[in-house]
């Protein structure tokens, strides 16, 4: 396809480490949701698929879906399937068609926010931001890390981590 220019606009974006965004659509969509919308949706399916002896109760709620079983749905299913929570950047944001001016990252986002104010010339008075989650908070790289815990998880269930990303 050809890049779309749309040279009167300023185009930006902010995206996040692909592990933190997987980890974070987990926790926030079927671990600890706010309502049992994705459990619903997701959840019964993936438990289904991914869980030969499910019980009648779990294939119900949807309710237990584990990180394994939630990485095996982003491997196998088709893409085009996703939820924006967990959609690949290059479906949803389109990179290769849009030129973007600026592409700024969720792990510095206030550096990388006045960064953009000053590179665009506008004034803005950003409110508090609580940095909730980080490359190096939410997954961490030490042996002890959520990320280095369900890369174990993945290897034993004979997943190719890196697959999700591809």
């Amino acid at each position: 396809k050809k890049p779309i220019a749309y040279d009167y606009l300023d185009k930006f974006i902010f995206v996040r480490h692909p592990f933190d965004r997987v980890l974070s659509a987990y926790r926030n969509k079927l671990e600890h949701p706010f309502t049992d919308e994705f459990r619903r949706r997701y959840g019964r399916k993936i438990i289904e698929k991914y869980r030969p002896y499910a019980t009648d109760e779990a294939k119900a709620s949807g309710a237990d879906v584990s990180f394994t079983e939630f990485l095996r749905y982003i491997i196998d299913e088709n893409p085009s399937k996703f939820n924006n929570h967990w959609q690949r950047y290059w479906d949803l944001c389109q990179p290769c068609q849009v030129r973007y001016d600026f592409i700024g990252t969720a792990e510095n986002y206030a550096r990388e926010a006045e960064l953009f104010v000053r590179k665009m010339n506008i004034t803005v008075k950003f409110p508090e931001h609580e940095q909730k989650t980080t490359h190096e908070s939410s997954i961490g790289m030490g042996s002890n890390s959520v990320i280095a815990q369900n890369h174990a998880q993945c290897l034993r269930a004979g997943l190719p981590w890196t697959s999700i990303f591809q």
